[in-house]
C-alpha cells in the first residue's frame, strides 16, 4: 500500500513537471498513526436486604437473617427474643445470656464453636447464630417455655 501510494506521488510530480525526472524519487514510506484511547468504566452494585422493622425487637431482625435466620421465622423470634430478654443483648438470669438466652447447658458445644459461655453470649451476632443452629436442630423447643410453641 505505501509503494503504491509512493508511486503514484511520483506519476503526480511528473504530471505536474511536464517531464520526466531524471532522478529517481525516493518512495517515501507511510508508517500509519494510529491512537487509540481506551476507558474503562467499573460499575458496583451493592444489594442490601431491609427486613421490615416490626415487632418489639426489630432493631435485631437485619443481623438475625445475616447470620441466616429465614425471614418467615422473624415474628417468632421477636416473640421469643421479647419474652426472653426484652431485646437486651446483656441479659443474664444466672444461667441464661444475651438475646435469645441461650443455657448453659450448651456450654460443650460453644466449646466446639470456639465460644465461651456467657461472655460470648452477650455478642449480639454470637447469640443470633448460636440460637439459629439451635433452632435448626431442635426447633422452637429450646424456647418453648417463652415461645408458645412445643
Amino acid at each position: 500500500m505505501n509503494r503504491l501510494l509512493g508511486t503514484v506521488l511520483t506519476i503526480i510530480l511528473i504530471t505536474a513537471c511536464g517531464t520526466e525526472l531524471k532522478e529517481t524519487v525516493p518512495t517515501i514510506e507511510l508508517q500509519p498513526v494510529i491512537s487509540i484511547e481506551t476507558t474503562t468504566t467499573t460499575t458496583t452494585t451493592t444489594t442490601t436486604t431491609t427486613v421490615p422493622r416490626i415487632g418489639k425487637c426489630a432493631q435485631w431482625h437485619n443481623l438475625a437473617v445475616s447470620v441466616g435466620w429465614p425471614e418467615e421465622e422473624l415474628p417468632q423470634l421477636d416473640i421469643v427474643m421479647w419474652r426472653e430478654s426484652r431485646c437486651q443483648p446483656d441479659a443474664w438470669n444466672g444461667a441464661d445470656a444475651g438475646l435469645m438466652q441461650i443455657n448453659q447447658v450448651h456450654t460443650s458445644w460453644l466449646s466446639d464453636m470456639g465460644w465461651t459461655h456467657p461472655e460470648d453470649m452477650f455478642d449480639p451476632t454470637n447469640n443470633l447464630l448460636f440460637a439459629y443452629r439451635l433452632w435448626t436442630t431442635s426447633g422452637w423447643r429450646p424456647w418453648s417455655a417463652t415461645s408458645g410453641l412445643d
